[in-house]
């Protein structure tokens, strides 16, 4: 997702009185706005965790590298908690990977992936069914 930054404009010589009361108001409902919908999120997670908070699972892909740009990277999960995504190794060649419920993590290629640095697979979305979407590159 793309962060877009909130830019607040103010004319030269500054807002009047009645502009600084609607300015007032926007950021007041833009702050209850964000206060009502935290306690609904955490009701959500509470679902899934315990009255704690949430369960972060952190993992790595074998052979992921650990240089700058490297690693596991996750890019979606199902109902069933299976967790598909990339990894960059040492050698900034992407691969695919599937990591299961249980953490058994299985990693592929796509037939015709490029394997040098900047190319190979990369793992995409996951739908019910374990049916992943990704894209490769290659050189030509």
């Amino acid at each position: 997702m793309r962060k877009t930054p909130l830019v607040l404009s103010v004319p030269e010589g500054g807002l009047r009185s009645s502009e600084r009361k609607v300015v007032t108001v926007a950021v007041l409902s833009i702050c209850l706005l964000f206060a009502v919908a935290m306690p609904a999120q955490q009701q959500a997670i509470a679902g899934i965790a315990d009255s704690k908070g949430p369960i972060l699972t952190t993992f790595e892909a074998p052979g992921a590298g650990t240089g700058a740009g490297q690693g596991t990277h996750a890019e979606s999960i199902n109902a069933a908690a299976v967790i598909s995504g990339s990894y960059a190794d040492s050698n900034n060649t992407s691969h695919g990977f599937v990591r299961a419920k249980d953490g058994t993590i299985t990693t592929y290629d796509a037939p015709g992936a490029g394997t040098g640095a900047g190319v190979g697979t990369y793992g995409g979305g996951i739908n019910a069914a374990g049916a992943i979407a990704g894209s490769y590159l290659r050189r030509r």
